[in-house]
């Protein structure tokens, strides 16, 4: 086996990335933090928000999104480890799903903080 470089394994690997989002946005919640996502940047161009405010936009949404991604996985992976209730299971399916919580509310106080001066003066 070679250990250099391969655009085949590389062609693969983006692949297999692409049917992982295609797998994630089949999750209810992905499809919703998407759309909000979404949601944001519409508001960012409207508001004409500066360059920092841009990264600190983008940053926070491609955080939410892969947390996400890495809360359903641990749900996939739980479920096939322990096809059954365990409260043991539950408590790390319910860590996992707190830190998109607490990703997701960080990312609302940055909206609020960045958006909230240009709603106020739009209304």
């Amino acid at each position: 086996m070679r250990n250099g470089f391969s655009l085949k394994k590389l062609g693969k690997s983006f692949v297999n990335a692409f049917s992982g989002l295609r797998i994630a946005y089949r999750q209810q919640n992905f499809r919703l933090m998407l759309c909000l996502g979404l949601g944001v940047f519409i508001l960012g161009f409207s508001f004409k928000i500066n360059y920092l405010e841009w990264l600190i936009l983008i940053f926070v949404v491609g955080l939410v999104l892969s947390l996400e991604i890495l809360n359903s996985f641990f749900e996939e992976l739980l479920d096939i480890l322990e096809p059954t209730y365990s409260r043991k299971i539950k408590v790390i399916k319910d860590l996992s799903a707190a830190a998109v919580l607490m990703v997701s509310l960080t990312a609302l106080i940055l909206g609020i903080i960045i958006f909230g001066l240009r709603f106020l003066k739009y209304f």
